[in-house]
């Protein structure tokens, strides 16, 4: 499941990179990647463009490994493996291990006792 601000243009086209890199990327032994859910706002989103995620990657239609969350299927967020968040920051933080970045992620609020594993991406502000 990726978590992003729907309305940040800038978030919505790093959230379809990530999409497609997660669903393209051969996994498992398999030819494919994994199954993934973004928010349901993204569904119609022209930044978003699912009609061309579809039409550019084959595999992604054929197994079908895309989808869209929407609050009531968060009611079985325990269902999901990861759940990854993406947001933009108004600084750049350098995280020196992952033990610091769970820290990092606890203090800003990431991790929910609903997830089992939640990871923030951290974006350079837009126009510095």
């Amino acid at each position: 499941m990726i978590v992003t601000k729907a309305r940040d243009h800038s978030l919505v086209q790093l959230t379809r990179e990530l999409a497609e890199w997660l669903m393209t990327t051969p996994r498992y032994g398999q030819d494919y990647g994994i199954k993934v859910f973004v928010d349901a706002k993204l569904e119609k989103s022209k930044r978003f463009d699912t009609e061309g995620l579809l039409h550019d990657n084959a595999v992604v239609r054929e197994r079908n490994l895309l989808h869209f969350w929407t609050p009531e299927l968060c009611a079985y967020a325990d269902t999901f493996d990861i759940v990854i968040t993406v947001r933009q920051l108004f600084y750049l933080t350098l995280i020196r291990s992952s033990a610091e970045m769970e820290l990092y992620c606890i203090r800003l609020g990431c991790f929910s006792r609903l997830y089992r594993l939640s990871y923030l991406l951290v974006l350079a502000p837009s126009g510095s």
